[in-house]
């Protein structure tokens, strides 16, 4: 099948409509039977992984609860992040030392150490599952970095979008809060988006509103407008 390119010029809910559209008509135009999907494990072998998962992300946890350490022994720490994420890496996608070494090359071993302490001096009060949460996201960006040739580097931007999904979608996704609630910061949160500048009506919605100040010091309105026409999309699309 073929797929048509979006125009750039038309509004990001259009491009949307657009892409759901086609993407439909592919998902039908799928054969019924599955694709090799590569080797398969046997229930054993599965639990097992995830045994040797929650070890790792049980230290994990312990090392992102430690207060930013001294200069003296910033290596260190860094250290011991990335062999975590690179045995959880190991253990849940199956990837080999040969694809972490490219990465560590391309500066994965700074960004891993940074997002994290700036995860913590944005909110000391943020859970270690957020954190972890936030930096998967911002691991795809810095891939996406890498494919475009781009200084691999947490960026305002990075940051600000990466932090918006557990301070928003878990936000939305806790059984705990009313719907009233919720719809209320819906409301607010899609002017502040949009560019308007709502009053924040707690300390929770004062960070998402920093978030969102952050990327627009790195990209004004004026001139990228289609980003947050691609929040307002996201946002939409949550809701």
């Amino acid at each position: 099948m073929e797929f048509s390119q979006p125009q750039v010029s038309a509004p990001v809910s259009e491009m949307v409509k657009d892409l759901v559209y086609q993407f439909k008509q592919r998902w039908y135009d799928c054969e019924s039977s599955l694709p090799d999907l590569g080797p398969a494990y046997s229930v054993r072998q599965q639990l097992d992984r995830e045994k040797q998962m929650q070890t790792y992300l049980d230290t994990l946890f312990v090392e992102l609860r430690k207060p930013p350490p001294p200069a003296d022994e910033l290596v260190a720490a860094q250290d011991r992040l990335i062999d975590l994420f690179i045995n959880i890496a190991k253990t849940s996608l199956g990837l080999e030392d040969r694809h972490f070494d490219y990465l560590l090359d391309q500066g994965f071993r700074e960004v891993t150490a940074e997002f994290t302490h700036m995860a913590r001096q944005f909110d000391p009060h943020i859970d270690d599952q957020d954190i972890y949460q936030a930096f998967r996201n911002a691991s795809s960006m810095h891939l996406m970095q890498l494919l475009l040739s781009l200084p691999v580097e947490v960026t305002p931007s990075v940051f600000g979008f990466s932090m918006l999904y557990p301070y928003t979608d878990n936000y939305l996704d806790d059984p705990s809060i009313p719907a009233g609630q919720k719809d209320s910061f819906n409301t607010r949160f899609r002017q502040r988006i949009s560019g308007e500048t709502p009053a924040a009506a707690n300390r929770h919605e004062e960070l998402v509103w920093e978030l969102i100040a952050r990327i627009e010091g790195q990209f004004p309105r004026q001139g990228y407008a289609h980003i947050f026409e691609s929040l307002l999309a996201i946002q939409d699309a949550q809701i």
